[in-house]
């Protein structure tokens, strides 16, 4: 179903540019990563090799109409990301993937029941298996489009994974 739905003024590759370089100028953090890499333009190069098929532009405006704010902490941690592999030394080709991996990390929190987001609803039990499945969800998303490396789908699935393998 998700590659027959579109929608207008998608958030493409060059949308996610643009809100990246918006945050590189008013967000703190943001704005450190980028001067320590010697400016935005640095930071955000490998975004023009980041691969985003349709379903994901689609689901990706789905998440700005309806979770402005979980776009924006999308990329944040998208732009960290980034640093830290630029920062290690990788190139613009092997930060693509990274990228793509910590911009669709939650992306599967579009499919919980809103209910979970409320924070004055208590989650305990069982009802806690609808919060942790989101990396599950997201990784299946990421895996069925095989627009990415195996990589990238293992670590939007471990990214709430803990040391001792819980998470």
């Amino acid at each position: 179903i998700d590659g027959h739905l579109a929608a207008e003024d998608t958030v493409d590759v060059a949308a996610i540019e643009a809100l990246a370089r918006a945050q590189c100028e008013g967000d703190p953090l943001s704005q450190r990563l980028a001067r320590a890499l010697g400016g935005a333009q640095r930071l955000l190069a490998p975004l023009r090799l980041l691969p985003l098929p349709p379903p994901l532009t689609f689901k990706l405006s789905v998440m700005r109409e309806q979770r402005p704010e979980l776009l924006a902490h999308s990329v944040r941690t998208m732009l960290v990301a980034l640093y830290l592999g630029m920062r290690s030394g990788w190139g613009e080709r092997q930060c693509a993937p990274l990228a793509a991996a910590a911009l669709l990390h939650d992306i599967g929190e579009l499919h919980m029941d809103p209910v979970w987001r409320d924070r004055e609803q208590k989650i305990t039990g069982a009802g806690r298996k609808h919060l942790v499945v989101h990396p599950v969800t997201a990784m299946l998303i990421v895996r069925a489009l095989q627009a990415y490396p195996r990589s990238v789908g293992e670590a939007v699935f471990e990214h709430h994974e803990r040391m001792d393998g819980t998470g």
